[in-house]
């Protein structure tokens, strides 16, 4: 029986998983990739790294638990608060500026909070502005009524000026 080094039983694997790679996705892998695979698996016998031990981009989130309880409190005393109002109630309160975006990821990072988004809502879609509608107009004729699209917006606007 031949006994081979480490090394060549992992760029035998490796070329072996190469091909494997390629058949299956149909495509090639790129030669460097396949290079930065072999480094990885070299160095640390493992081609996955750990998400544990990703770094952390940014700036860290240094709020105290009092700023965190802060910010909590203000959301639920108006979950419609905006990201600039929170912001100058913090200022307010504490003296310190603390930007916006620190803020979003402090909400969404360690409060486990999302993003507000405002949906603008046609009246057409609207039970309320529908039914406010309907209350307006309830005492007209329909002869009276003239429904009217973009273009007599526009011929009005002209007539106007």
């Amino acid at each position: 029986m031949v006994r081979y080094s480490a090394d060549v039983k992992v760029q035998a694997i490796t070329l072996l998983c190469e091909v494997a790679v390629k058949q299956h996705l149909q495509s090639t892998v790129n030669l460097q990739t396949i290079t930065h695979w072999k480094q990885l698996y070299k160095s640390r016998l493992a081609v996955v790294k750990s998400a544990d031990t990703y770094q952390k981009h940014g700036w860290p989130l240094d709020f105290t638990s009092e700023e965190h309880k802060f910010m909590a409190d203000l959301i639920e005393a108006d979950p419609t608060l905006y990201l600039d109002k929170i912001c100058d109630s913090m200022y307010n309160d504490t003296g310190v500026f603390v930007s916006l975006s620190n803020i979003a990821d402090n909400l969404k990072e360690c409060l486990k909070l999302t993003w507000k988004k405002v949906q603008k809502v046609h009246p057409s879609q609207s039970p309320v502005k529908w039914a406010e509608y309907i209350d307006a107009i309830v005492d007209l004729q329909p002869e009276m009524l003239v429904f009217a699209g973009e273009s007599f917006r526009l011929v009005s606007e002209r007539l106007m000026h």
